[in-house]
């Protein structure tokens, strides 16, 4: 038995659990948990080791096994303390909690569906708290907005559970539900999940991307302050970005050394497998070669950039072919480069879209996105090249200006602003069950945002603008 083994059983367990597969997870689970036993029982283990026997043991919260595990020597490097101390801090915050999930995962492992009985479940992804120190992002905001979930509740006097992903389509759905990177709109639940700005979460009934309920928004229900303060947060936000070179993706430095052609287009790539592909109106690289076509001939390069994250063999073969052919300029610049100098920025549905914003560049959407409402929404080749006719945004100024502080200050939420995070989150769960309940408090757009706004600014003594 070895560490790669229990990692590939972790995974056909999790897999088997998120597709339904009841039968197939209690006997996967069961050799994992045996295999596990197995390489615990080793006098020494390696860090590889190590780290997967800690994998395990969060996935099914064995409190016990997950203590005992930590105090396990292994070489002392910086990752291995700072694995140590996220983890048995996060254990010591929610040993009840814990405690309670373990007892739920081993009745599924023997065969009994016991009834969720809590007044609030967090869709856990505890792998992240095995992330090393650099990759702060997504577990920093996973980890917060449960903080901050928790104090809410408790301030109510109400009951937590943390639900492993694996198991949500095990349980039933009558629970008040705060779920981690999901979408769909369902009774009682709430999705959660980074935005595309580091630091700040999105809180959603629909989901996120273009399954949120703002990408469907009428932009007069949301509520924003007079035009001086927008313009104010603009300048001082656009500042902040081009000064600190601020991405989602850390990004290479801004240079003035760089080398770019006079007039160009921007295309932003994402990885071809992630879900928000699935809602194209033109898949990828069929956008590529849309913006390929459209620029061909004329005196408009294309520069693409590929995510940091992709992987994907056809992509690079494509890009390869296209580069070698002098057709497209690939560059990893810093979008913070591209952007400000670009005619237009094109993608299926990148946050790097949402980051043209902050320049007031023309957005031009292959797909659906929570800023659908700024972007030139394009479905075939007639509505780009009747878009790109004349590179213009498709609002004004001002009104991109008041969508980007309502989408900045209102519908995301800074993580370290723990009061505010605390609000959002309690307004949002709660508010959501009220709404079920009777369909005609249904608010239009995002008003569940700015309800949350306007409690903390009472709750603070001040009024709103």
């Amino acid at each position: 038995m070895s560490a790669q083994e229990l990692e590939r059983l972790i995974t056909s367990f999790r897999d088997a659990g998120l597709r339904g597969k009841g039968a197939k997870f209690s006997a996967v689970i069961q050799k994992a948990r045996k295999a596990a036993q197995a390489l615990g029982d080793q006098e020494d283990v390696d860090t590889p080791t190590w780290r997967s026997l800690l994998r395990f043991y969060l996935e099914t919260a064995d409190v016990g096994a997950l203590l005992h595990t930590l105090t396990r020597p292994v070489p002392e490097t910086a990752d291995v303390i700072f694995t140590r101390a996220t983890v048995l801090d996060f254990v010591t915050r929610y040993r009840a909690a814990l405690d309670d999930t373990h007892a739920l995962v081993c009745s599924y492992i023997a065969g009994r569906k016991s009834a969720v009985a809590a007044d609030l479940c967090i869709g856990t992804w505890f792998r992240l708290l095995l992330l090393p120190a650099e990759y702060n992002s997504s577990r920093d905001i996973w980890l917060q907005t449960v903080n901050a979930a928790a104090k809410e509740v408790e301030s109510r006097g109400l009951s937590l559970l943390l639900l492993p992903d694996y198991m949500i389509p095990f349980t039933d759905r009558t629970h008040r539900f705060l779920s981690f990177h999901t979408h769909g709109v369902e009774p009682k639940t709430v999705h959660f999940k980074p935005s595309d700005f580091p630091r700040r979460v999105i809180l959603d009934r629909g989901g996120y991307s273009g399954w949120s309920t703002l990408a469907s928004a009428k932009f007069e229900n949301l509520v924003v302050p007079d035009f001086d303060a927008v313009d104010r947060f603009y300048e001082e936000h656009r500042e902040q970005v081009l000064h600190s070179n601020i991405s989602k993706y850390n990004q290479k430095e801004v240079s003035e050394g760089v080398s770019l052609p006079e007039k160009y287009v921007f295309v932003a790539l994402q990885v071809a497998a992630d879900r928000t592909q699935s809602l194209a109106r033109m898949p990828m690289l069929e956008m590529l070669d849309t913006v390929v076509r459209r620029f061909k001939g004329t005196d408009i390069a294309v520069v693409v950039k590929r995510h940091p994250k992709c992987q994907e063999p056809t992509v690079a073969a494509r890009l390869a072919t296209l580069q070698a052919a002098g057709i497209i300029i690939l560059t990893d610049d810093s979008i913070h480069q591209l952007i400000p100098n670009c005619l237009g920025v094109c993608t299926v549905n990148s946050g790097v879209g949402s980051e043209a914003i902050v320049y007031l560049k023309p957005i031009y959407l292959f797909g659906e996105a929570d800023y659908n409402w700024v972007a030139h929404r394009i479905s075939n080749f007639a509505d780009f090249e009747e878009a790109t006719s004349e590179f213009e945004p498709r609002r004004s100024v001002s009104d991109m200006k008041r969508f980007l502080y309502y989408y900045r200050n209102v519908y995301q939420t800074d993580i370290d602003e723990a009061l505010m995070l605390q609000s959002r989150v309690g307004e949002a769960v709660f508010a959501a069950e009220e709404w079920r309940q009777d369909p005609l408090l249904v608010p239009s757009g995002r008003d569940i945002f700015s309800r949350s706004r306007e409690v903390l600014l009472r709750v603070l003594g001040f009024s709103k603008r």
